[in-house]
């Protein structure tokens, strides 16, 4: 239910509403000219982010082979966390609560963001002035909630590779990429700190990694909802 004051409609506000976003169809036969869009404003960035989520599970190495070749650093959904190895360059790991404190210092800053299968991203912890492109086979969310400039309404695994080949030759922003890293860097020590622990009573860290050395490579952990979510998450 949704209650309205009457004499809201009366009254005067100097906000704009937002453009929707232009959407790019390709369905199944998406060529590498009808991105070109996409890619001039690609090609603008010196700060590139891609946020990942569960709609890029089977883009992994091509969102891998981009963020190298556009010079982006990675951030994951809660539906993309496992996306990518731990190992891979540039990874920020999850966004939001359960996630790199120190991601959104670096995400705040992008100039231009991919969202790759995701469409959602949690208040506070994303840029404001960033231009956003959004590949979803559900472009329609892309209405809602986030700003995005273009979606591309496709499967990630068939966007993302000609999107590669879009931007080939394009030179990364060196200085953006050791920012990157340095925060990488940096919440990776202080998160093996935090596991290590020996607070009374016993850190939630310190206990998440205590089960993450324990279980089998295999082993399914199944979890409720609470701030349990955000240590498993880290």
């Amino acid at each position: 239910h949704l209650s309205i004051p009457k004499d809201l409609f009366e009254k005067e506000t100097e906000v704009e509403a937002r453009p929707l976003p232009q959407v790019i169809e390709g369905a199944e036969t998406f060529q590498r000219d009808d991105l070109e869009k996409v890619a001039s404003l690609m090609k603008t960035a010196k700060k590139p982010m891609i946020l990942a989520g569960a709609g890029a599970w089977k883009a992994t190495e091509a969102i891998e082979g981009l963020a190298k070749l556009w010079g982006a650093g990675i951030i994951t959904s809660f539906g993309g966390e496992g996306l990518v190895e731990e190992t891979t360059p540039y990874l920020l790991q999850g966004i939001g609560e359960g996630g790199n404190p120190h991601g959104p210092k670096v995400f705040k800053d992008a100039d231009v963001v991919l969202l790759a299968g995701v469409s959602w991203w949690p208040e506070g912890y994303v840029p404001e002035k960033a231009r956003i492109i959004q590949i979803d086979t559900h472009i329609e969310s892309a209405t809602s909630g986030i700003p995005v400039e273009l979606a591309i309404k496709g499967k990630t695994e068939q966007v993302v590779p000609l999107l590669h080949e879009t931007i080939a030759g394009h030179e990364p922003n060196t200085d953006w990429l050791n920012r990157i890293e340095q925060i990488k860097t940096k919440w990776a020590i202080e998160n093996e700190q935090e596991g290590k622990a020996t607070d009374y009573p016993l850190h939630p860290s310190r206990i998440v990694r205590g089960i993450e050395k324990s279980v089998a490579k295999n082993a399914i952990l199944t979890i409720d909802t609470g701030d349990v979510t955000v240590w498993m998450n880290r």
